[in-house]
This record gives C-alpha cells, sequence and structure tokens, in this order.
C-alpha cells in the first residue's frame, strides 16, 4: 500500500528547492556524477569550534603517516575496526554507457559485473583477494576507482576503465583504517576518501589526479558509523555521521576556507548511519533508521541551512539507502522486516510511501540493498545474497519492478 507522508512547514520550502533544474548525481555508494567539480587539496582542523569561517592553515608536503594509534579510550572506534554496516554493493553509472558493479565476493574477492543500457549482463567474474570491507567506487575521469579495507588493515585502491581493463591493486599507505572507505568524486579527477578511524575520529586521503594521493589527515569528530560524503558543483563538500551521542553529526568543506570543525545538527536517535546524496545546486538529503525502525529524513536547503527531522515511516530491518537521478527523483530503499522490498519516494513535490514491494528472492540479503538511478528514471537494484552472489531487479515507469534475477 502506498501512503503519501508531508513533513513539518518546512515541507514546502523543500518542494520549491527541487523545481530546481538539477544536474544530477548517485551516491548510492558515495558518487557523484556529471557535476563540474572542483575539489583542491585541503587542509584540516581538529578543533571543534572552528565552524568553516577560517581556512586552517595547510599542511606541510609529508609522507604518508603511519596511521592512527589506537588509545585506551578510543572514542568507540574499536567497534569500526571490527567492520562497518556498508552497502555490499557499489555501483557507479558510466554516462551513455554500462553500469559497473562491484561487491566483496566468496573468498573475499572484489566482484565485478557490467549492466549494459540494454539491460544486459557482460564481463562476471572476480579478481584479487583480501577485500576486507565492502567497496565503494566512483567515476573519475574515464576510469572507475575502487576502494576496501583489506583483510591488512589497509586502505587499497584499484582501477577499472572500460577501454583498458583493470589496473594494479595499490596500497595507498595511509596506516591501519577502521570502517570501510567511502569515496567521492569530482569529473575533474579529484578523490576524496573518508573513514571511520580507529581512534574515533573522521579521517581523509585526497588526490586531484588519481594518482598522487595526500593524507591521512584526521579531521576530528566522536564517530559511531562510517561516515557518508557528498559534493555540491562548487565543491562544497559535507560529511555526515552518527555520533557516540546517537546524533547526526556533520563536517563541511568550502573551497577557501577550507575544513570546518565537527558539528551536531541535534538530530538525535540514530539507530544507524546516515546514507546522503546531493543535487548540484548543493542541497543535500540524509537518511537514518530511526526509532522503532522507521525512516528519518532531514535536509540542507541552500541559504536556509538543515532542515528536520522527518518521520516517514516504514519497518526498516537494514539501513536506508538512496539514489537520486538526473530529474532530481530521489528513491530510498531499504529490507523490510517481513523480507519484502520497502521504499520511499520524491518526484518534486512530495514524498511518497513507505511502500512494500513483494520482491521474490529480498529475503536472501545479506546486507543492504542499493539502488542506481538513470538518467531515464529507471532504477536498477542491487543487493548480495548470503553466499555473496549478485542479485539484480530493476524498476521503470510503465512496468514497475521487475525481476530478481541472480546475476550470473
Amino acid at each position: 500500500m502506498t501512503s503519501t507522508l508531508t513533513g513539518g512547514p518546512e515541507t514546502e520550502a523543500r518542494g520549491r528547492r527541487r523545481k530546481l533544474v538539477i544536474g544530477g548525481s548517485i551516491l548510492a555508494a558515495v558518487l557523484v556524477i556529471g557535476t563540474p567539480i572542483i575539489l583542491k587539496l585541503r587542509g584540516s582542523s581538529d578543533d571543534p569550534s572552528n565552524t568553516g569561517n577560517t581556512a586552517p592553515a595547510a599542511p606541510e608536503e609529508t609522507a604518508p603517516a603511519a596511521g592512527p594509534v589506537i588509545t585506551p579510550s578510543d572514542g568507540g572506534g574499536a567497534a569500526a575496526a571490527a567492520g562497518s554496516a556498508a552497502p555490499e554493493v557499489a555501483p557507479v553509472l558510466i554516462p551513455r554507457k554500462d553500469a559497473e558493479v562491484f561487491w566483496r565476493g566468496a573468498g573475499d574477492t572484489l566482484g565485478h559485473a557490467s549492466l549494459t543500457n540494454a539491460g544486459t549482463w557482460k564481463n562476471l567474474g572476480s579478481t584479487g583477494s583480501g577485500i576486507g570491507t565492502p567497496p565503494s567506487a566512483v567515476l573519475a575521469g574515464d576510469s572507475v576507482h575502487v576502494f576496501w579495507k583489506g583483510t591488512d588493515q589497509q586502505l587499497w585502491s584499484r582501477t577499472y576503465a572500460q577501454a583498458s581493463g583493470w589496473g594494479e591493486a595499490k596500497n595507498l599507505k595511509m596506516g591501519t583504517i577502521g570502517g570501510a572507505p567511502r569515496a567521492v568524486a569530482g569529473p575533474d579527477g579529484a578523490i576524496d576518501v573518508f573513514w571511520w578511524g580507529v581512534d574515533g575520529q573522521l579521517w581523509n586521503a585526497a588526490t586531484s589526479d588519481g594518482s598522487s594521493w595526500r593524507g591521512p589527515e584526521a579531521l576530528g569528530g566522536k564517530l559511531a558509523s562510517d561516515p557518508s560524503a557528498v559534493a555540491s558543483s562548487a565543491g562544497v563538500l559535507e560529511v555526515l555521521w552518527k555520533g557516540t551521542n546517537n546524533s547526526l553529526w556533520h563536517q563541511r568543506y568550502e573551497p577557501g576556507k577550507g575544513w570546518g570543525g565537527p558539528q551536531d545538527l541535534k538530530m538525535s536517535g540514530l539507530a544507524g548511519p546516515p546514507r546522503a546524496v546531493s543535487d548540484k545546486a548543493g542541497a543535500v538529503d540524509v537518511f537514518w533508521r530511526g526509532a522503532g525502525d522507521r525512516m528519518i529524513h532531514a535536509y540542507l536547503v541552500v541559504d536556509k541551512g538543515w532542515l528536520g527531522p522527518e518521520d516517514k515511516g516504514g519497518e526498516l530491518a537494514t539501513e536506508p539507502t538512496p539514489t537520486i537521478t538526473e530529474l532530481g527523483a530521489i528513491r530510498v530503499v531499504w529490507r523490510a522486516k517481513d523480507g519484502s522490498l520497502g521504499q520511499h519516494w520524491y518526484t518534486g513535490d512530495e514524498w511518497q510511501g513507505p511502500q512494500k514491494v513483494a520482491l521474490g528472492g529480498i529475503n536472501g540479503i545479506n546486507g543492504i540493498p542499493v539502488a542506481l538511478g538513470r538518467p531515464s528514471g529507471e532504477i536498477e537494484l542491487f543487493w548480495v545474497d548470503s553466499g555473496r552472489q549478485l542479485w539484480h531487479a530493476y524498476w521503470t515507469p510503465t512496468t514497475q519492478w521487475l525481476g530478481p534475477a541472480k546475476v550470473s
């Protein structure tokens, strides 16, 4: 059954904001596509009082540090070292070409398959070993960059290009990391990778060319979840996470100002990590599982600040994962407690849902379902079962949901 839910007094303002022309981004795996982002090498500030009004001093050019040191009181970082609840699948849309899909496969290998615009699969296989967390993948230039924490606790990366195939897997020499790395990229080749450190802080590594890395940098904070990062066309980064007080926290980077300090948004009751998407104008929507396993929503409106939280309902058994199409439509998916697919969606005027879809096979999910929005408005859905096999279903305006099918 579909129900229409409205939020508080801010809902109408949010609706007007969504009627702007949106250039599109997809952040199911923390990915922005088709937006002219200019990301520079960044300094950092560990001072929580720094709200971004002044730019922190740029760090000296030094070799990567040996990595964070675990202290007796690590601010919750021991949980990060033990593993984190990141989505198992990292899909990347190549404009006007295929969708490249990556996941942690059986035997801790890196699974990969290509889904064409025609809906056929190719290049199915697995590569490498020692994949310790679900991967994060972003498009930078003509190459997809895939990141993961290895079973050796190090940050690893590998590139894939449709024309040339796989590059060599590389240890980025960032020292011991905690949770699964989450990446965001711009089409100019700049990439930022964030992770939940073993000391409980937010950590960052960055590159402007995809090969020469800077970091690691400690950005502060006391994390209790993996971070979620988004970017706007102006080069502004927003990183969000669940704090150790179960509240929604964020940290912001602005060109010319640098990193602001960690800030509590005073939205409490997070039962899991937040997941965010953004449009090129800088508006951000963030979702999380709240009290009673209901989906909670907050959003950033440019020149108005953060609004929310809004209770959108639902009976969530996994964390919600959003995607945004180039038309600005948002779809949020999760596995419901009865094993069905749960979803909310937003098309520019109001939120719809929660709705449950009887999609066979989804009750075998191992982890979190992930959606990928195409420019046409079609939605691809991926998940990994308990045997780490990839499954796929899809939605079109005319057929609604079709599938699922195991990718083999």
